[in-house]
């Protein structure tokens, strides 16, 4: 009897250890992507305030420095607040060149909608098939970004105004509420489509 006492001891320990380990992951991965959001968050917002410093000065440089600091901004808002210089009047010619150059060179570049951002690719791929089944009309991705995660997408080489079309019907999804828009022309290989699902 005292072995099966230590048997079940044994073996409910190691049952405990591994759902401890299972739950950790879980719980790392997701404070990662969360720690990388408010990461990214913050970077914007640095750029904003510089962008609003550099906009509102009286010389020309300055403000054309502003403009330039748009296209490191997300596509979205950068091509928001280009269009609002392009289209100020008051504002200097030279400045207003620079902000359609912005407004263009986001048009021309590959737009995509990036649903999540993973460490784990298991979770990747059961993220990816969640929005494939919700969402079939929409072709969905996996990458493994240059930061190490694994990005799911949703659309691919697409124009901007496409991807934020995508995003708009998506983000409805409480599971993906937190999409935004990326902008790249080098996605890589998509992981997703070597599964058999």
């Amino acid at each position: 009897m005292p072995l099966v006492i230590a048997l079940v001891g044994f073996i409910g320990t190691k049952f405990i250890t591994k759902s401890q380990i299972r739950s950790s992951e879980n719980i790392s991965s997701t404070e990662l992507t969360s720690i990388e959001k408010r990461s990214r968050d913050e970077k914007q917002l640095k750029l904003l305030e510089i962008f609003s410093n550099k906009i509102t000065s009286k010389d020309l440089n300055e403000r054309i420095l502003a403009v330039k600091l748009l296209g490191l901004l997300d596509p979205t808002l950068s091509t928001q607040l280009a269009t609002i210089v392009a289209e100020d009047s008051s504002e200097n010619r030279n400045v207003r060149m620079a902000a359609n150059v912005i407004i263009q060179n986001a048009a021309k570049q590959s737009s995509f909608v990036d649903a999540k951002s993973t460490t784990d690719f298991q979770v990747a791929i059961t993220f990816a098939n969640k929005i494939q089944m919700n969402y079939p009309k929409y072709k969905t991705e996996i990458f493994l970004a240059e930061n190490g995660n694994y990005a799911v997408t949703v659309g691919s080489y697409l124009d901007f105004k496409s991807a934020s079309k995508i995003q708009d019907t998506i983000k409805l999804n409480p599971i993906i509420k937190d999409s935004y828009i990326k902008q790249s022309n080098s996605m890589g290989k998509n992981l997703f489509s070597k599964i058999k699902r």
